[in-house]
């Protein structure tokens, strides 16, 4: 239960961190 939540939290900080240089990188464009 605990490392489930863990793998999520951090698979969605790192989504979030991915989205995040994707939208600056194509801010910059």
């Amino acid at each position: 239960e605990n490392g489930y939540q863990l793998l999520f939290l951090s698979a969605r900080a790192i989504a979030q961190a991915y989205l995040t240089r994707n939208f600056l990188h194509n801010l910059k464009q």
